[in-house]
Formats: structure tokens, C-alpha cells, sequence
């Protein structure tokens, strides 16, 4: 075995004769079929190494005869090596029947010991689908990896569901029309789950399907806390996507208007030097400063260029709510500023319809944000009846927004 190994370095050919005849003529003992295991191994490598793909198949073919004839632990560790090492090739029809080959015999196989192994290697084989776009093969495989968890003890069943639920939410993420319902039923389940260690990748799956799911049930600041736990988990497992994620806690926080910037944190400080936040951290500037048209303009920047966020459903289902937050905020400060103010000079500021004018402060008043006013419908106008109006006007917020005002007065002259 090691002399027909030593020649695969100088000549491939002659280390595959050779370690064929390893497996081939060797008696079948014990001490022998470990040997002729080992030669199985190499030969696989070396095709591979070489794109004999079929030939590398034919290797696994054997190399499986010969599992029962070799210890559980070392048969068990060689097929996952196996699998880990060749699922990274980039020919998807190799390693799809390398996939199936596996799994095949796993699911053949009765004892215990493989119900684990089917259970490792099927998962690998559902995360390699969803890496590759291939959705359409995801379903029955989720079907079996589900059946194959009801039928084991608790503590397996433990060990694998959490991913096995990550893998199921990031298929349903993927599909044209999102079931909120399953993406629910889901995330609630993996809450259910106890386990003492979880790969951080998956916490943050998990997360992010709990965020979205509040998200498009209006619930914001859920949204925000859920996308905050999963951006950490995405940062602790060195994944791409908490930069999205990232983005998201951004849009939730404007939308919720949490005074937390989400890019003072130790954790995400560095991504405000990066240029494809930039867009971002502009909107939240214009927002802070209660730009109304600044904040359009950013919006409409953003959604004509090409912004990873301009064809994201996120932050197409927040801009709206985003500028309607800020049309709020501003009606709120013209009542603030004045006892009597006409429906005319709101709609100026504000950029609305009179019927969505009339609609929108119907909506602040029946939340409890505007109180102590009356509404002259017929005349078009709004009232203060609190006596105490001017103690209770948040001096501040009035002062800063004047300030603003001027400073923009002042530079427009500056300027010319």
C-alpha cells in the first residue's frame, strides 16, 4: 500500500495500478480489508485529483462495499471526510452522485450509528442545494431529514434539528412567495429547542427568519432586536451576510425611532467607512434631521441605483413607512409651534394629499399621539385646547428645528 502510495507524486497512473492491485488481490481478512479501505481512499483522491470523476465513483462504490468490513468509527469518519473534502468540486453532477451514493446507503442501513451519519451527511448535502440555487431538489430531502428526527432518540434529534430547522427557513426565505405562516411555525419551533451548543451560522438563520416574520407583521422594534442578535451571530461566524443584516437593523431602527445608531457599537463601528453604506448613513442623517425632501431624494438615489437595497422586499416595504414616520414627526412639530395652524400650511410642509392629510392626522390622534386639539374639517384647520400647550411644547426639539433652519438660510447665502 505505502510503495503504491509513494507513486503518486511522480506518476499518477502507475499509483492507481498499483493500489488497485492492493484492493483487488489482497486476501479478505480483517487486517487486509483496512489496507484495501485505505488503497479505496487513495485512489478516489487521485482521480479526482486528476477530474476521473467516473472513475472516482467507481472507487466510492467499492470503498462502500467494503464499510461493514471495517471499524464503525473509522467507516464513519472517512465518509465524512469524504464528503467534506469533495463537496467543494466544481462539478455539481460529481458531487450530487457522490451526495446520493452516501445517502443511499446510510438510509439503507439499520443501526443507530448510521442514522447519525445519514443525518450529517444529508444536511451537508440540503446546505450544498441551497448554496447552488438547486431549490427544486430541497423538498424531498427536507422530508426525509424530518422523518428520519421523528424516529430517533431525543438526544440525536437534539444535536441535528436546529439545523435541519435553519436549512428549511433559508430554503422557504428563497422561494418567490414568502410563507410567512411556515417561515413562523418554524422559528417558533427552533424557540422550543434546548441544546448546549449551536453554530453560531444557525442561531443567525434562525434569528433572521424571526425578524423578517415581525418585520412584515408590523411589529418594528421586535424586528430591530431580532436582526441585532442575528448581525452578532453573522459577525461571530464570519458570514457575508451580516452586512444585509446590518442594513436591516438600520431600517428598523429608523422605522421604530429607537435613538440607537446601530453603527456606534464596537461591533459594527467599521462598517461605516465602507462606501455601499454610505447610501445608509446618508438616509439617516437626512431622517435625524428631519430633511423631508432630503430624505425623498435618498430614497429615490437609491432605488434608481444600482444599492445592493434598491430590488431588496426589506427596504422596498420601509421607505413608505419610513417617510410617513417622518411626515409625522414633522405635523407633530407644527403643532407644537402653533395654536392655530390651517390644513393648507400642513400640506405645504409635508408634501400630502388633503385626503391623506386628513387621513394621517386621524391615524396620529386615534394612536394617542396627538391629544388636546380640535379639527375644523369644514374650514380646514387644526386647534390647540390645552390651556398649558406652551409648557408642555418640547422647547428643544422647536429650538433645534429653527436652528436648522437658519444654519440652512445662512449657508444658501454663504454660498452665493
Amino acid at each position: 500500500y505505502y510503495a503504491a502510495k509513494g507513486l503518486k507524486y511522480d506518476d499518477k497512473a502507475a499509483a492507481i495500478r498499483e493500489l488497485k492491485s492492493v484492493v483487488d488481490k489482497s486476501e479478505d481478512n480483517e487486517e487486509n480489508n483496512e489496507w484495501r479501505f485505505k488503497a479505496c481512499k487513495q485512489i478516489m483522491k487521485i482521480s479526482v485529483d486528476i477530474q476521473d470523476y467516473d472513475g472516482a465513483l467507481q472507487q466510492l462504490s467499492k470503498l462502500i462495499e467494503l464499510l461493514p468490513k471495517v471499524s464503525r468509527i473509522y467507516s464513519e469518519e472517512s465518509l465524512i471526510k469524504i464528503v467534506m473534502n469533495y463537496s467543494i468540486v466544481g462539478d455539481n453532477s460529481f458531487v450530487t452522485s457522490l451526495y446520493d451514493m452516501i445517502t443511499k446507503y446510510t438510509s439503507e442501513s439499520s443501526s443507530g450509528s448510521n442514522d447519525r451519519l445519514f443525518l450529517k451527511i444529508s444536511l451537508s448535502k440540503l446546505n450544498y442545494f441551497l448554496e447552488n440555487g438547486d431549490y427544486a431538489k430541497c423538498p424531498p430531502l427536507i422530508k426525509s431529514i424530518n422523518e428520519k428526527l421523528a424516529q430517533v432518540s431525543e438526544a440525536m434529534m437534539k444535536s441535528y434539528v436546529l439545523e435541519a430547522i435553519a436549512c428549511e427557513i433559508e430554503y422557504e426565505s428563497h422561494m418567490s412567495n414568502v410563507n410567512l405562516l411556515k417561515l413562523n411555525q418554524l422559528y417558533r419551533k427552533s424557540l422550543k429547542i434546548t441544546t448546549a451548543v449551536t453554530h453560531p451560522k444557525i442561531l443567525g438563520t434562525i434569528r433572521e427568519s424571526g425578524g423578517k416574520v415581525s418585520f412584515y407583521r408590523g411589529d418594528y422594534e421586535k424586528a430591530r432586536t431580532e436582526f441585532y442578535e442575528c448581525f452578532k451571530n453573522y459577525d461571530e461566524a464570519g458570514s457575508s451576510k451580516k452586512k444585509k443584516i446590518l442594513k436591516y437593523l438600520t431600517l428598523c431602527s429608523l422605522l421604530t425611532g429607537n435613538e440607537f445608531n446601530p453603527f456606534e457599537s464596537q461591533e459594527t463601528q467599521t462598517y461605516a467607512q465602507l462606501p455601499e453604506f454610505s447610501n445608509l448613513l446618508l438616509l439617516m442623517q437626512s431622517y435625524d434631521d428631519m430633511d423631508l425632501k432630503g430624505t425623498k431624494q435618498i430614497i429615490e438615489h437609491i432605488l434608481i441605483s444600482k444599492d445592493e437595497l434598491s430590488n431588496d422586499d426589506i427596504f422596498l416595504n420601509a421607505h413608505e413607512k419610513i417617510l410617513l414616520n417622518l411626515k409625522s414627526k414633522a405635523i407633530m412639530n407644527l403643532f407644537s409651534a402653533f395654536r392655530t395652524i390651517k390644513f393648507e400650511s400642513i400640506r405645504q410642509a409635508v408634501d400630502l394629499s388633503q385626503e391623506d392629510l386628513e387621513t394621517h392626522i386621524m391615524k396620529l390622534v386615534n394612536s394617542g399621539k396627538l391629544t388636546h386639539i380640535k379639527i375644523d374639517f369644514v374650514n380646514g384647520y387644526v386647534e390647540s385646547t390645552n390651556d398649558e400647550y406652551c409648557e408642555n411644547v418640547s422647547k428643544v426639539d422647536l429650538l433645534t428645528s429653527w436652528y436648522k433652519e437658519l444654519q440652512k438660510y445662512y449657508n444658501s447665502i454663504a454660498s452665493k
